[in-house]
Order: C-alpha cells, then sequence, then structure tokens
C-alpha cells in the first residue's frame, strides 16, 4: 500500500524478507511499519552486541513472562470459572469475574508486547511501544492512545486519514471515527459482540471529541472511563449476545448466593499458594474458603496496583542494572519458570 502511493522506496528481497519473518513483532502485535524497523536491519552499527541492550532486553522479556504467566493466567482461572458458569453468579460474582478479565486481558497482551520488545532490544532492534498504562486513561479517546497504540496508528494513517480524518467538518469525523472503531471491532472477529465493542467505543470517542462528555474532576473522568473500559470487556470476553446480557443481568441483579466463594476456590493448589493452603488448613480447615478469597481480593489489588505504574519500557530505562536488580530478576524469572505447567495461550493469538 506504501509503495503504491509513492510512501516506501523499493526495498531489497532481503530486506522484505527480513521484515516479514521477523519473528518478534509477528502474530499479534506491535504492529510494526517498514519505516520503523528496515533501517535498523540495515544499520551495521546495530550487528555488534551490546551489553547494555541486552540486559534491558531480558529485563523486559523476564517483565513480560511474569506478566503472563504470574497474573494473567493466574486471573484467567477466575474469568474461566465465571464464564463456564453464569447462571451461579451473582452481583459480586460478576463484578470479580469482571475486573479480572480487566486485568488479565491487559498483562496477557501488555506481557506478550513486553516479550516482543526485550527479544527485540536483546538484538539491538527497537519495537514501539505497544502500551502505556492504559488503565490511567481519564478518557475513552487517551485510553485508545495508551491501549495497543500500534493498532491505533494503523487504523489513523490508513483508514482514518485517507477518509478525511477530521478535515471535513465534524459530521464528517464522527462518521469516520465510528468507521474505524467499527473496523478495529472486526478485525477482531466476525462476531456480533466484537462489532458492538468497537462501535460503543467510537460513539464514545466521537462524544468526547464533539465535547458532549466534558467533566472537569479528574478522579470522575478516570472512574467513568474506567468503568466503561470495564463493562465493554464484557462484549469482548462473551462468546455471544445472549451471554453479554446474561453477565450484565446478573453483574446488575443486586443479588448475593456466596458464588465468590466459588469463584475463589479455583486457586486450590495453585503453586505457592499450595504450600500456605496446607498450614491453613492444618490450623483449621473451615478458614480455607476464605483465605482463598483474601487471596483474589490480594490478586486484585496487586494487579490494580501494578496497572497504575509507569509502562514497562519506562521502568526499564529508569532501573539501574546492579545486582539488586538482577535478583529481583532472578526469582521474577524463577517464580515464571516454575508455573510454566499452567500456561495458556495468549489470547490476542485468538485474533
Amino acid at each position: 500500500m506504501d509503495r503504491a502511493a509513492g510512501r516506501a522506496p523499493h526495498y531489497s528481497l532481503l530486506d522484505y524478507a527480513t521484515f516479514v519473518v521477523y519473528f518478534p513483532q509477528l502474530i499479534a502485535g506491535p504492529i510494526v511499519n517498514h519505516a520503523d524497523v528496515i533501517p535498523q536491519f540495515r544499520n551495521r552499527e546495530l550487528r555488534r552486541f551490546s551489553y547494555y541492550n541486552f540486559a534491558q532486553g531480558i529485563m523486559l522479556f523476564v517483565i513480560g513472562l511474569g506478566k503472563k504467566v504470574l497474573l494473567a493466567d493466574l486471573l484467567a482461572k477466575f474469568v474461566e470459572y465465571g464464564w463456564n458458569n453464569l447462571e451461579c453468579l451473582d452481583a459480586m460474582g460478576a463484578f470479580m469475574v469482571m475486573l479480572s478479565y480487566t486485568f488479565e486481558i491487559f498483562f496477557d497482551f501488555s506481557g506478550y508486547a513486553d516479550m516482543a520488545l526485550g527479544l527485540g532490544r536483546m538484538m539491538n532492534i527497537e519495537l514501539p511501544v505497544n502500551f502505556n498504562s492504559p488503565y490511567k486513561a481519564r478518557s475513552v479517546k487517551e485510553f485508545w492512545k495508551r491501549w495497543h497504540i500500534t493498532l491505533n496508528t494503523f487504523l489513523t494513517r490508513y483508514v482514518y486519514i485517507p477518509l478525511g480524518g477530521n478535515r471535513k467538518g465534524r459530521k464528517r469525523t464522527v462518521i469516520n471515527t465510528l468507521v474505524v472503531f467499527f473496523l478495529s471491532g472486526l478485525w477482531h472477529g466476525a462476531n456480533w459482540t466484537y462489532i458492538i465493542w468497537g462501535i460503543l467505543h467510537g460513539i464514545m470517542v466521537a462524544l468526547e471529541n464533539t465535547n458532549i462528555l466534558k467533566i472537569g474532576n479528574k478522579k470522575i473522568q478516570w472512574a467513568y472511563t474506567f468503568s466503561f473500559i470495564n463493562l465493554s470487556w464484557i462484549l469482548f470476553r462473551a462468546g455471544s449476545l445472549d451471554d453479554a446480557f446474561l453477565f450484565y443481568g446478573k453483574l446488575f441483579s443486586f443479588s448475593w448466593n456466596h458464588s465468590v466463594l466459588q469463584i475463589a476456590e479455583v486457586l486450590s493448589g495453585s503453586g505457592f499458594i499450595y504450600v500456605i493452603e496446607r498450614a491453613v488448613e492444618r490450623f483449621d480447615g473451615s478458614l480455607l474458603i476464605y483465605f482463598h478469597v483474601i487471596c483474589m481480593i490480594i490478586i486484585l489489588m496487586i494487579s490494580g496496583f501494578i496497572c497504575r505504574l509507569k509502562n514497562s519500557v519506562s521502568l526499564v530505562e529508569d532501573s539501574r542494572l546492579n545486582k539488586k536488580t538482577a535478583g529481583i530478576l532472578a526469582i521474577l524469572f524463577a517464580f515464571s519458570v516454575i508455573s510454566l505447567s499452567g500456561v495458556t495461550t495468549f489470547i490476542y493469538f485468538n485474533f
């Protein structure tokens, strides 16, 4: 497309083949433009081994692995149980499952992206940052500047701008925005749940662009944005519209049947939790079920705390390469490897 439009030079077959098969950016992202990496492939200076880049690449890779194995796959247990037992959920159970999926999809996808960026940096190749603390966003528009940044850039460059962007009046801008988000939903799958998910995001961005949704208080801005993102992820996760509507019904039912206890029980026998379980069981077996609930709450709190931190690339670049950092990374890597037996596929491999 860029070549036909005259925006790309004639690359050699070797350049093209290297770009196509460059494995760290395949499958799920980041979506890389030829202009971002082919000049790096051609740069002979970057072919020299760099201890500094290699060390930072390892840090990024281990952080991504930890996100996936220690957080995303643990949260996936709550999510899978909840969606497989929709009829049994009460309002609190549905809320916990919803929140778990919000964190799961972030750690799963950003974990993959961190690993891809880490592999690239080990080879002195800089891939674009794909996530920039998206759950800190105070508007849906800002969320999309922080979430799957390379997809947003791709759709802006090849769909939004060719349609006229915001240069043809307010009505046309709204239509162009809706078209982009419709295609974003369709990109994830030919299912009404994805399409409606995309359109809802498009409507919110269009409303924000026209200043109809204008809130002064920053905390309220964050609260409404995070609430909308949570609620919209339900459509993204649901297998059908019927399942999505059933989940929404459970979420706003204000019912209580202790389903949280059953959801938390899926942690039984999970990794390091197993050791503590045995100690609690010897002390008083009846406390075990409440122990699982406490663990679930702690996992969600840790997830929320991590989501408020800087993006992984910034954390790595701000970190000192010393023995303390190496020790922390070694522990994180060891725990991740120990937990590898229960690893699931990356969510975005399905799209």
